[in-house]
């Protein structure tokens, strides 16, 4: 797509808001936590795209609990190590350090992390279809060059373009893992 019109891409990451709560992923990805907001476009919610990554593919999807999905993620991801871990806590008696699947998913330093990509302003010259053509071209191609940086290390959970707010914009969560020390 060739565009001679110039536009912002606005670039944000990160786990946790400003004053330290994790993200609420289900913002993403469940209608129901969508409806009331007052800077939601309704009418354009039916344009959202919602992927959910199962395997290796990205599984299309209407509505779902994100919560849930993931920690069953965290569940087949870490509940191995975790357990080995906690052993090792009681064996060495300090079972206040044990820690389950929810508190490790609730932790900022080992929640989610979400990438937010959005493309131009509410005052840009570009119409919103030439955003939203941009912004999927854009996050594809930057999802892609992620995967080849980083590779195993990256464990994508989930991906959802937002079409039904002033500005296109896609949410994109993964998990940073690796093994050993």
């Amino acid at each position: 797509m060739k565009m001679s019109k110039r536009t912002k891409a606005t670039y944000h990451s990160g786990r946790t808001t400003k004053s330290g709560k994790i993200y609420n992923a289900n913002h993403n990805t469940n209608k129901k936590t969508r409806d009331g907001q007052s800077h939601i476009n309704h009418d354009r919610t039916k344009e959202n795209v919602l992927y959910r990554v199962e395997g290796n593919r990205l599984k299309p999807c209407e509505s779902y609990d994100c919560i849930e999905f993931e920690k069953k993620r965290y569940k087949e991801l870490f509940s191995e190590s975790l357990e080995a871990r906690n052993e090792r806590y009681i064996k060495q008696r300090h079972r206040e350090r044990c820690r389950d699947i929810e508190s490790l998913y609730r932790d900022p330093k080992k929640c989610p992390f979400e990438l937010v990509l959005q493309i131009g302003k509410s005052d840009d010259e570009m119409t919103f279809e030439e955003k939203a053509e941009l912004s999927k071209n854009i996050n594809i191609n930057f999802i892609r060059e992620i995967h080849k940086r980083y590779g195993r290390n990256i464990v994508p959970l989930d991906l959802s373009g937002h079409y039904d707010e002033i500005s296109p914009h896609w949410h994109y969560r993964f998990l940073f893992v690796y093994q050993g020390k």
